[in-house]
């Protein structure tokens, strides 16, 4: 019987290693802030709306999301409802599902961006 060589072996750790990489999903991020929404003067998110900043250069996922924050009511939730994200089809393809679902975010607007993304399970309802 022959022995893996030690090169197979490498390779098949260097796959598995890819294999199970970190997605970037949830990594914190800092989105361009729109301009105020009159008749507001501070704050540049309504607390009701999500952002989605795409081609973001700070996420390896290139997608940027900003989940229902009221920056100026809520400043320290940041870390939790901004975050990096990506477009998904089930809640597997958003890794640890106690920390994150697929769900629906966009419904209109753009084709591109319409669909779901990946959102920390915590701030959606069962």
């Amino acid at each position: 019987m022959k022995k893996p060589s030690l090169a197979l072996l490498a390779i098949v750790m260097g796959l598995t290693g890819v294999a199970c990489a970190d997605t970037g999903i949830g990594d914190p991020c800092s989105p361009a802030r729109p301009a105020p929404i009159p008749p507001a003067t501070v704050g540049s998110f309504v607390p009701q709306e999500i952002y989605l900043e795409t081609r973001s250069l700070q996420c390896r996922t290139r997608v940027c999301m900003v989940w229902q924050w009221d920056e100026v009511g809520r400043p320290e939730e940041a870390s939790k409802r901004v975050f990096c994200t990506v477009k998904c089809n089930a809640d597997a393809e958003c890794g640890d599902p106690n920390q994150f679902r697929c769900v629906t975010a966009f419904v209109a607007g753009d084709p591109g961006i319409r669909g779901k993304y990946c959102v920390r399970t915590e701030l959606v309802p069962m």
